[in-house]
């Protein structure tokens, strides 16, 4: 870094590691990436229907933090989306919308489908090539 400087920044490769992750370790990477600030005030409740490993998990947004729990749904969610572990962790990646898993008959939601759409574009991507001697 010091002779060339610093490497460009780009996007950073996510699909590897992501079709390994378990769902709840999918879900923290989603609570890591997520923009505290542009989340203030929302409140959602999303159950997840996770069709091919027959999993279902409760997604909260409340108080900027987003939070989830396992093997149940809750009622008063604002939505059911039934997707594979695929198509959540393409739509947590930005490779994909919720709109177009609907659209391509990869997913189905129950309710408000803009529940999930409101946590997933407050995901922040994650770049590598960032400097790590210079400021």
């Amino acid at each position: 870094e010091l002779r060339n400087g610093s490497p460009p920044p780009f996007a950073a490769p996510r699909r590897g590691l992501v079709r390994a992750l378990p769902i709840d370790q999918l879900l923290d990477t989603w609570a890591v990436r997520l923009v505290a600030e542009n989340v203030g005030g929302l409140r959602r409740t999303v159950n997840l229907d996770v069709t091919d490993l027959g999993e279902q998990w409760v997604v909260m947004l409340s108080n900027r933090a987003l939070s989830y729990v396992a093997g149940r749904h809750a009622d008063d969610a604002n939505a059911t989306v039934h997707a594979t572990r695929e198509t959540l962790a393409a739509i947590g990646n930005e490779e994909t919308t919720l709109e177009a898993a609907i659209a391509a008959g990869a997913a189905v939601v129950d309710g408000d489908p803009t529940a999930l759409t409101d946590i997933t574009k407050h995901l922040e991507g994650f770049l590598t090539g960032f400097a790590i001697i210079e400021p």
